[in-house]
């Protein structure tokens, strides 16, 4: 199983969380699948004078011959400014001044333009290489992933779901969001514990975490079975195996999917701002999160989408986040490293 990581972002922390990304992605599943990484990363903004060569050996070092290419973004990039300026005038007759502005100093934008660029030396590898991976994993500098990379879902069998089924008995009432519940725990056994607890966390029936594509054949077969049906489990370990979805976590921090079922996300690199707008997906429609949700629907990917009390407790207590690394956070699947 070959696996594409695409890692993007600032600098950061990245010092703090190299250690654990090389040791809980790359030296996971060793013998099951190879991890290669194509970086594009970008100097800190708040002030700090980098020095990339020294930063550039440093990835290198820990990545290892995991890591294939690795480029530095700069805002002043005239080419990103180009595509910039064409997408906020595009934006100019639907958003204020005030949101337009904030666009062009966010990192919104340039998130994806990373994207787009480690996109194309992923692209480069398997042109030259003449291959294509089989799974794509994104994944930012300044996160951690606190387990093993789990990967064995991907092969599950009918007896290995069945139990993942069962556990959720008594938990859910519908197809629906027993669906949601078992693809949203697949990553990792011990988010089941965390979504039993706390099921609110991963299914919103207003669609703004779990977004179920019910034109989906594969899935409309599965909404009309019942769970202890043999057919159920087949239906969904076929899903599991083939089926048009993507695996998110908080929303955009970190996700996986199918290499068939990516090739049109990174395009929000040259064309944010053209999905969704006020009036069906909400207020704030142009921000990060809901322009990769409404891409992610309008090339009709299933989405289910991971984080617990535990894991969005850290986006807001910063003292809490500070604790993360010297204080062992059983509970946490991954966590954004602030300082």
């Amino acid at each position: 199983m070959k696996i594409a990581i695409l890692y993007t972002g600032e600098l950061r922390t990245i010092e703090k969380t190299l250690d654990l990304f090389r040791k809980n992605i790359l030296e996971s599943n060793k013998g099951i699948a190879e991890f290669n990484v194509f970086c594009c990363i970008q100097p800190s903004s708040y002030g700090k004078d980098l020095n990339k060569v020294v930063f550039e050996q440093i990835i290198r070092d820990k990545m290892g011959s995991a890591c294939k290419s690795l480029q530095w973004f700069l805002r002043s990039d005239p080419l990103f400014n180009s595509y910039q300026q064409r997408e906020l005038s595009n934006l100019e007759s639907t958003l204020t001044s005030n949101w337009i502005e904030y666009l062009r100093g966010s990192g919104s934008m340039v998130e994806y333009y990373q994207l787009w660029l480690a996109y194309q030396d992923m692209i480069t590898f398997e042109r030259k290489n003449r291959m294509k991976f089989d799974y794509i994993l994104r994944f930012r500098a300044d996160l951690i992933w606190n387990e093993s990379l789990d990967l064995s879902w991907i092969n599950m069998t009918e007896d290995d779901l069945k139990r993942r089924v069962l556990q959720f008995a008594g938990n859910f009432e519908s197809n629906e969001i027993l669906v949601n519940q078992v693809m949203t725990t697949l990553m990792h056994p011990k988010t089941i514990k965390n979504v039993i607890e706390e099921p609110g966390a991963i299914y919103d029936a207003r669609g703004e975490k779990q977004i179920l594509n019910k034109n989906d054949p594969r899935i409309f077969e599965l909404m009309n079975l019942n769970y202890f049906d043999i057919n159920f489990i087949k239906g969904l370990v076929k899903f599991i195996r083939e089926g048009n979805y993507i695996l998110t976590f908080r929303k955009n921090l970190i996700y996986f999917v199918s290499r068939r079922n990516f090739d049109f996300i990174p395009y929000l690199g040259l064309t944010y701002g053209n999905y969704g707008s006020s009036e069906t997906t909400g207020y704030h429609w142009f921000n990060a999160e809901c322009q990769f949700r409404e891409m992610c629907k309008k090339i009709g990917l299933s989405i289910f989408d991971y984080h617990s009390k535990y894991e969005e407790r850290m986006m807001t207590d910063m003292e809490y986040n500070a604790s993360i690394l010297s204080e062992y956070k059983s509970d946490l699947l991954f966590a954004i490293i602030r300082k």
